[in-house]
């Protein structure tokens, strides 16, 4: 669920113009409601990066390294994609929780952001 939520979310975000509509469908199938009004309570001009993404940019080439990992104990997931930027490669890793509510699968927490993003 989070590789089919990151590289549909990515692929919308790397576009040009951006359909916000498609991106805002895209958290609407794959986040809680709950996750989605506090992000969407944060003022845009405040917050210059994409929680998400926990960056400023957003790049089709990240497909290629993305990559999901489970803390089972914690049942903390952990996404990581490579960023380069003029030839420096860091790697970027999101914290989420999922929820199961229903038959499917949902994010519920960034934890990995500074903002409280918990509901």
């Amino acid at each position: 669920m989070l590789i089919d939520f990151y590289t549909q979310y990515i692929i919308e975000n790397a576009k040009m113009p951006l359909d916000l509509n498609k991106i805002d469908s895209i958290k609407h199938a794959f986040c809680t409601d709950s996750l989605l009004n506090i992000v969407n309570e944060n003022d845009p001009d405040v917050l210059d990066y994409d929680l998400f993404l926990d960056s400023q940019l957003c790049e089709k080439e990240w497909l290629n390294t993305l990559s999901v990992s489970v803390d089972t104990i914690n049942a903390i997931y952990h996404v990581s994609y490579i960023y380069r930027y003029m030839d420096v490669e860091t790697q970027k890793t999101i914290s989420l929780k999922v929820i199961k509510l229903g038959e499917h699968y949902k994010i519920n927490e960034i934890l990995s952001s500074p903002l409280e993003l918990q509901p």
